[in-house]
């Protein structure tokens, strides 16, 4: 495993041709991109202080002109990889798909957040996206690219459907997959997105399981509590944090607008508490606890100590 304090993440802005109802950025969306040069010079800054792995973020990436020129302008002053997340549109375009394998991109991450284009369409706003980030992994593959990962926010609208969606990574041989659970404070979205931890859990686990009895590296991301996961404590498939902690962003000016969303705002809607039912639980350690803002929306009753 990557030593997290190694990755260095680099915030383009927050425009996007997706309109992800849960998207935590749509506020931000009208603030302005940084230049290339503004860019070239947090890569650089990244690289004097020691990172070796950098993690490009949008908004998406790959509406950007530039995105193949800083791509290997942080390989060519010695990023160890450079690692781009994507909703995968454009990489439906052969030319585009070959750009950026030839511009030195070392892992590309889609967002796939549903079976079919019908939940996955619905959750992105955007008509034909499903089909699309479909044929940019066909793309990849096609071409020999094979360092791809997903990422799957989950919803209400798609929980049920996580096993199919597993069934989706096996058949494209992915081996490194994230599924986060929604993270809101807008009290409508919460409303309508978040499903309860006790009605996700069991689809959740299904398509864990999936990719686990291969050996593969999918995890839970953020649970908004750990007891219905008690087995994927013991082989680190549940994780905390991303690699946009605070620490990870560059002491760069230009950057301050963009490290305090992500270290300040996003933390504080995921703080974490414990509970009367947390004490002697075997996770304890291993578990934060209980997401506030969900134990004040939803309350505790589905909470369990999980026995051993």
């Amino acid at each position: 495993m990557n030593n997290i304090s190694d990755h260095a993440a680099i915030v383009f802005g927050f425009k996007c041709n997706n309109g992800c109802l849960f998207c935590y950025d749509r506020e931000n969306r009208h603030l302005s991109e940084k230049t290339t040069e503004e860019v070239k010079s947090e890569i650089l800054a990244a690289k004097k202080i020691g990172k070796s792995w950098l993690n490009l973020i949008g908004g998406e990436p790959t509406i950007r002109k530039d995105i193949c020129e800083l791509i290997a302008y942080g390989k060519k002053i010695g990023f160890k990889k450079v690692r781009i997340s994507t909703n995968g549109r454009m990489l439906a375009y052969d030319d585009f798909a070959r750009q950026l394998i030839k511009s030195g991109v070392s892992e590309i991450d889609f967002s796939l957040h549903g079976h079919s284009p019908k939940v996955h369409d619905y959750l992105t706003d955007t008509a034909g996206s499903f089909q699309q980030l479909v044929k940019g992994i066909e793309n990849l593959k096609k071409l020999g690219f094979n360092q791809i990962g997903t990422n799957t926010t989950i919803t209400k609208q798609n929980y049920k459907y996580l096993p199919s969606i597993g069934k989706i990574l096996l058949a494209y041989q992915i081996k490194r997959a994230e599924f986060m659970y929604i993270i809101t404070k807008n009290e409508s979205i919460f409303k309508s997105l978040t499903p309860r931890i006790s009605e996700a859990a069991p689809y959740i686990v299904r398509a864990l399981d999936k990719g686990q009895g291969l050996g593969f590296s999918w995890c839970l991301l953020n649970p908004p509590v750990g007891c219905y996961f008690h087995k994927y404590f013991k082989n680190n498939s549940i994780r905390y944090g991303d690699s946009r902690n605070e620490e990870n962003f560059l002491p760069h000016s230009s950057v301050t607008k963009y490290r305090e969303y992500y270290a300040v705002s996003k933390n504080k809607i995921i703080t974490y508490v414990k509970v009367k039912e947390c004490q002697n639980c075997p996770v304890s350690s291993n578990c934060w606890g209980i997401w506030q803002e969900y134990l004040r929306k939803y309350g505790q009753k589905e909470f369990k100590k999980e026995e051993n």
